[in-house]
């Protein structure tokens, strides 16, 4: 995963967002796996680059995500690969945490693999899996209903890469049928690929930007499905 202390967030990276407020965590039901369910066939599949300058402790070589706007609900597709480099760093790297909103939300695990010698290791039915209650505002008897789904892995070794990948169904329903969706660009570790590819119909008016300096982008439609693709390689850390 990428953890919150080395995550920074730029301002107006592609699309706009609302924030959330603070942040009080309970568990909900622990070991309460996930729905399994094989990756969407709309998605593209990233590769993996071998070297990714300045890494240290992790080295974070992939960070995808793929939007798809053309079925009845939109679905968000996130893949993270990553290298365990040192000992120090296998904690960190054996647990992950997805957000989502149970209230209009269906989360989809996809993958979870760990790649240690060549060999790829499917970590799904080994894994830990616990849900975690996502209260804000919860000092002020606020609550969300949001959950936060904590994946444990087991016996990483240093040079294990951990590939996992997710799918989120829904979206708000203050927006109506709007689709509304913000993407880091950059974060506080080097960063090998980042990826932001979104597919709609041609007929919708999607407005969007790139307001982080580095990233390219290519648009294309084929079949009355507008592709949109934006990238950059070799990304270096956000500097406090």
């Amino acid at each position: 995963m990428i953890s919150k202390d080395v995550m920074r967030r730029l301002r107006g990276v592609f699309w706009s967002v609302c924030s959330l407020a603070g942040m009080a965590i309970a568990p909900a039901q622990a070991n309460e796996a996930p729905r399994m369910a094989p990756t969407p066939v709309w998605v593209v599949a990233d590769a993996v680059p071998d070297n990714v300058p300045g890494a240290t402790g992790l080295r974070y070589e992939l960070v995808s995500d793929q939007v798809d706007l053309t079925g009845r609900v939109p679905q968000a597709y996130r893949r993270l690969s990553y290298t365990v480099q040192r000992a120090k760093s296998l904690e960190e790297a054996g647990q992950i945490s997805i957000d989502y909103q149970p209230q209009y939300q269906q989360l989809e695990l996809n993958s979870l693999d760990v790649w240690r010698a060549g060999k790829r290791i499917d970590m799904r039915t080994s894994a830990h899996y616990a849900k975690l209650r996502r209260e804000s505002g919860l000092e002020n008897g606020l609550i969300d209903g949001a959950l936060t789904l904590s994946i444990t892995l087991p016996d990483l070794r240093v040079g294990d890469r951990v590939d996992y990948g997710v799918t989120i169904s829904g979206s708000n329903p203050v927006f109506g049928k709007g689709y509304y969706d913000v993407f880091e660009a950059r974060y506080g570790v080097p960063l090998g690929e980042r990826r932001v590819r979104v597919r709609y119909p041609s007929r919708m008016a999607l407005q969007w930007r790139i307001s982080a300096p580095g990233f390219g982008r290519n648009v294309r439609t084929v079949d009355g499905v507008t592709l949109l693709n934006i990238g950059a390689s070799n990304i270096a850390a956000v500097q406090e």
